[in-house]
C-alpha cells in the first residue's frame, strides 16, 4: 500500500474531490484509472475480512462480533417538534387567556410603577402591612395608604 505524503493526509473531503476532478480534466486519470481504485477498494476489504477470520479461528476465542450501543436522544431523521406536520396525540388545548387592551397594560404598568417607588420608600419591617394591603384590597388602597404614611 502506498505511504501519503503530508499534503495529501491533511486534504478535506472536498478538496480531494476537487483534487480528483482537476486530475480526470488534466488527463492525468482515467474513468477506468477511477473504477479499478474502486474495485480493489473491495478487494482490499474483502482480504481484511478473509484475515480477520483466519486470526479469530488461530486465537482459538470465537469472541462475538461487537454490535453498537444504542443511540441516545431523538432518532434519526426525526423531525424537530417545529417541523411537525401532525398533531400530538396526547396534547390538550390551551385555555384561552383573556386580552387586554393596551391601554389597561399601560394603565397597570404606570400603577405598578408607583407601588414599587412607595414601598422602595417604606422600612423593610413595615413592607408587609403593605403588601398584605395590595393583595386583599388592591394596589390602589396600597399606594393611599403607603403615601399617608409618607406624608404625602
Amino acid at each position: 500500500m502506498a505511504t501519503r505524503s503530508a499534503a495529501t493526509a491533511s486534504l478535506t473531503g472536498a478538496q480531494a474531490l476537487y483534487v480528483l476532478d482537476q486530475a480526470l480534466r488534466d488527463r492525468k486519470l482515467t474513468p477506468q484509472d477511477l473504477d479499478r481504485y474502486r474495485k480493489s477498494m473491495d478487494e482490499e476489504i474483502r482480504d481484511l475480512e478473509t484475515r480477520l477470520q483466519l486470526l479469530r479461528d488461530a486465537s482459538g476465542a470465537h469472541l462475538p462480533i461487537r454490535q453498537p450501543a444504542p443511540r441516545r436522544g431523538r432518532p434519526v431523521g426525526a423531525q424537530n417538534a417545529s417541523t411537525r406536520t401532525i398533531p400530538r396525540a396526547a396534547a390538550r388545548p390551551r385555555p384561552a387567556r383573556p386580552t387586554r387592551s393596551e391601554a389597561e397594560i399601560t394603565a397597570s404598568q404606570k400603577l405598578q410603577g408607583q407601588y414599587l417607588a412607595c414601598i422602595s420608600k417604606i422600612a423593610l419591617k413595615d413592607r408587609p402591612k403593605y403588601q398584605r394591603i395590595a393583595k386583599k384590597e388592591g394596589r390602589e388602597k396600597a399606594i393611599e395608604a403607603m403615601k399617608k404614611a409618607l406624608g404625602r
